[in-house]
């Protein structure tokens, strides 16, 4: 029944407690070009965390773009056709910031955005 049991639950000479010290970071990234003039773009962050070799907690915001045109939505990572996009909502939590929720047919994508988002949902709304 060894097999039966995990590691953890049993204390070893390697479980100890290291402080974690926060470090914030910034990176700056390209966004999308389009070479029409029929899109509408909003700027998100993404947020990554990480733990360095030297046990501190970094965490990482980039910038990105989210692009709607006419055939399909344009995300850092992934393009979604609009026929796969379903439904864009938004949930502001604070005066200056909110979420970007794009449902599609593949879950539901958060995006951390600090502008108003009416003129891209607008504007997905009439390409949709």
């Amino acid at each position: 029944m060894m097999g039966a049991r995990s590691n953890f639950l049993f204390p070893t000479p390697y479980h100890f407690h290291l402080p974690v010290k926060l470090l914030y970071h910034v990176e700056e990234k390209e966004g999308c070009q389009l070479k029409d003039d029929h899109h509408a773009k909003i700027q998100y962050t993404l947020f990554e965390r990480k733990i360095d070799y030297h046990y501190q907690l970094q965490k990482i915001a980039t910038k990105h773009e989210l692009v709607v045109t006419r055939d399909e939505v344009i995300t850092a990572t992934t393009a979604f056709g609009l026929h796969q996009v379903l439904d864009v909502s938004y949930k502001p939590f604070s005066s200056e910031a909110g979420i970007l929720y794009l449902h599609t047919n593949q879950g539901v994508f958060p995006f951390h955005i600090h502008s108003n988002p009416s003129t891209f949902i607008e504007t997905f709304r009439l390409f949709k």
